[in-house]
C-alpha cells in the first residue's frame, strides 16, 4: 500500500522505479549467513506479509519526508508562518496512520514468525 496523500501517478512512477524483489535480495545478502538460514526467516522473506511490511515502512518514510518538506517550506516563506497549512495537517495525519500500519504489520510478523512461544 502506498502512502495516502500522493496521487496515483506518483505511486505508479514509484512502483516502476522500485523493484521490491531486487531490494529484498540486496538486504538478504547483507545479512550474516546465520541469520539467513533460519526457517522462520526464510518463510517470512518469501511471504506477502514481508512485502506488505516493507511497503508500510516505505509509506511511513515517504510521509515523514513529506511532512518535513512541507514544514521546511512553510518556515522558509517570507515572514515564516508558524501555523501549519491544511496540507501539512493532512500529512501529519498520514504520518500517524502509516506508523499504525508499520506497528500492526510488525506485530503480525512477530506473532507469526518469531520463536516467542
Amino acid at each position: 500500500a502506498m502512502s495516502k496523500g500522493y496521487d496515483v501517478d506518483d505511486q505508479t512512477a514509484a512502483l516502476k522505479v522500485f523493484d521490491i524483489e531486487k531490494q529484498k535480495a540486496v538486504a538478504l545478502n547483507a545479512l550474516p549467513q546465520r541469520g539467513r538460514t533460519s526457517p522462520q526467516f526464510k518463510q517470512f522473506y518469501k511471504s506477502d506479509l514481508c512485502d506488505t511490511y516493507i511497503g508500510a515502512v516505505l509509506d511511513h518514510f515517504a510521509a515523514l519526508i513529506r511532512i518535513e518538506d512541507l514544514a521546511k517550506a512553510r518556515l522558509s516563506e517570507k515572514g515564516g508562518n508558524v501555523h501549519p497549512s491544511e496540507e501539512e495537517l493532512h500529512a501529519a495525519n498520514s504520518l500517524e496512520s502509516t506508523m499504525k500500519e508499520v506497528s500492526t504489520y510488525y506485530c503480525y510478523t512477530v506473532l507469526k514468525y518469531s520463536r516467542y512461544q
